[in-house]
Parts: C-alpha cells; structure tokens; sequence
C-alpha cells in the first residue's frame, strides 16, 4: 500500500504543483507540438524515480509515464473550451486508474475488499483526500477566476 501512495503522490505533485498555468494554457495551444506537454511527462518520470527511489521499479515507471503522456494527448485532441471541466475530470480519473491497474498488475496483488477499509490504510486516504481536495479545489478557483474574468470583459 505504500507503494501505491508514493504513486499518487508522484502523479499529484506533477499534474498539480509542478505544472504552471501558462504550462496548460500553451498546451491547449499548441497540443501536440507543444514542449511543455514533454516536459511535463519527463517531470512525472524524473518524479516517480525520485519518489519511488528504487530502478527495480522502472516497469511500473515506464507504464505509468508512458500511460500519462498518451492520457494527456488524448485529452489535448478531443476537449474544446466548453468540455474542459469535463476533460479535467475523465482526464484525473483515467490517470488514477492506470495508477490503481498498474500497481495491482506490477505487484501482483489481488484486491481485498476487506482489507481496503483498515486504520492501516485510512491514513493513506486521508492523506488522498486532502490532497484530491486542495487539488480541485485549486482547479474550480482557477475556473471561476477565468469565468468571472470573461464575465467582466464584456
């Protein structure tokens, strides 16, 4: 289980606290051809190395940035400016899940619906939760500001 925190922690700090807002306002720009999208993938590599501290590990690594990039992209192409919300959202999601599918397959655990809801764990998801929820919140002002800004142009 602290496998799989390290892992969402690697993917909050980069998506969250390591991405400027002129970072994501030049990759809906230039979405493919931009080079902070690169940049941004190659900081949640160097991150989960960092996090992870162990080379043994690079599988996990390598699936879970290779998976990034492609989620990234996918949202890149496919979002227009009144689908963003909704792309911000499937795009977390989707980054969760290969988080969740990753470390299952990698280490090879089965899931224990019983053991998910122990005071062992509870901790890890507090610290989830409170993460998740400054995340999101930070990404609703940031909606609201841009939102109230054009409201205010007119």
């Amino acid at each position: 289980m602290i496998l799989l925190t390290k892992l969402f922690l690697a993917h909050i700090i980069g998506d969250f606290f390591l991405q400027p807002k002129h970072w994501v306002k030049e990759k809906e720009k230039k979405k493919l051809k931009s080079p902070k999208l690169y940049f941004h993938v190659a900081i949640h590599f160097a991150l989960l190395f960092l996090i992870l501290w162990d080379l043994a590990l690079w599988p996990i690594v390598l699936v879970i940035g290779g998976l990034h990039l492609i989620v990234d992209a996918l949202k890149l192409i496919v979002q227009k400016k009144k689908t963003k919300r909704l792309w911000f959202f499937i795009d977390q999601v989707l980054h969760v899940l290969v988080i969740i599918t990753a470390y299952y397959v990698y280490t090879n655990t089965t899931l224990d619906y019983n053991s998910i809801f122990t005071e062992q764990n509870s901790n890890s998801y507090y610290v989830f939760g409170v993460f998740n929820t400054t995340c999101f919140n930070h990404n609703e002002n940031h909606f609201y500001q841009v939102e109230h800004f054009k409201a205010n142009r007119k």
